[in-house]
């Protein structure tokens, strides 16, 4: 004789209930921890400690940060990309959000060589939905493919260009100036073929007596905005680690136990936006319902079977 109706419906419901006991919630959990420790801070060269919104591409997920904010480390270099465009990474302030960078194509550790002239006239065009220029900010003319410095100009224009260097075209150094770009119509008489419009640190040429290279190298700053830095910071306070999540343009929240999208001491429910309390720290499974009432044996079953009535 079958047993009665109520019995096997019992026993359907805690035959799920151990499923998702056994087998979904630890995976659940597992895949947790494993974001959370995939998350850690980076290091690059004397880099240390990086953090959202930049991730590695070298051996991070994307979730880990923002979209715009991908780093490539590269024989202790960092690099970022900004609207197709590649920068040499000097510093990275996280505190005051601030981003010292220089151009790829002109940034050399060589004291008297730019490794190559520009092969086109290509402005930094930054994505102003993520960075800015700070007040430091100033523009130059870089004017290659030139010749010698005639003596008028080397008397009475001395302290408007710095020292002569060589650029790179073809695999021949050419000679190359750099000036304020205030200043470039003073310059016209040095027939040079090509310029290039480039960002740098407000009067570094005349400065220290920085030469060429010197003021491409030390770049300039940018600050960065639009990542929701703010929610991140309640995260990290928390507990947590930030991460990102591209397809719902929201910043994650990454906890030792959980993921969520407000900060390691709270749980949310899939079925409602409010953010519920939890003990402690979310690490058990604990069913609410939206207006935050702990709920019944019989309601859990019910949420877990997908009835959602009672709430």
């Amino acid at each position: 004789m079958p047993p009665p109706l109520h019995l096997q419906a019992f026993s359907f419901i805690i035959n799920i209930f151990l499923f998702l006991a056994l087998f979904i919630i630890p995976i659940h959990i597992t895949s947790d921890v494993e974001s959370f420790k995939s998350c850690a801070p980076f290091s690059c060269g004397n880099f240390t400690n990086v953090s959202y919104p930049f991730w590695s591409v070298n051996n991070q997920p994307s979730y880990c940060g923002h979209p715009n904010f991908n780093l490539d480390c590269e024989h202790g270099n960092l690099t970022i990309e900004i609207k197709s465009q590649k920068f040499h990474i000097i510093d990275i302030n996280q505190t005051s959000r601030l981003l010292r960078i220089a151009r790829l194509d002109l940034w050399s550790n060589d004291a008297a060589t730019i490794v190559s002239c520009p092969k086109k006239y290509i402005i930094v065009n930054l994505d102003l939905d993520f960075f800015n220029y700070t007040s430091k900010y100033e523009k130059y003319t870089l004017l290659y493919e030139c010749g010698p410095l005639p003596d008028p100009y080397s008397s009475s224009l001395s302290s408007e260009v710095s020292q002569v260097i060589s650029c790179l075209i073809e695999g021949k150094p050419r000679n190359a100036y750099l000036v304020s770009s205030a200043k470039v119509v003073d310059f016209i008489g040095l027939g040079c073929m090509n310029n290039i419009t480039i960002p740098g640190l407000k009067s570094s040429i005349i400065e220290d007596s920085d030469s060429v290279v010197d003021v491409l190298d030390k770049g300039f700053d940018v600050r960065w905005s639009g990542v929701e830095e703010d929610i991140c910071d309640g995260c990290i306070k928390s507990g947590g680690r930030c991460g990102y999540n591209a397809s719902e343009n929201a910043v994650l929240c990454m906890c030792p136990n959980q993921e969520s999208y407000g900060d390691c001491g709270f749980c949310r429910l899939k079925s409602t936006t409010e953010i519920l309390p939890d003990e402690p720290d979310c690490k058990r499974l604990t069913l609410r319902s939206p207006k935050g009432k702990q709920l019944s044996w019989k309601g859990k079953m019910k949420i877990i079977l997908g009835d959602t009535s009672i709430i």
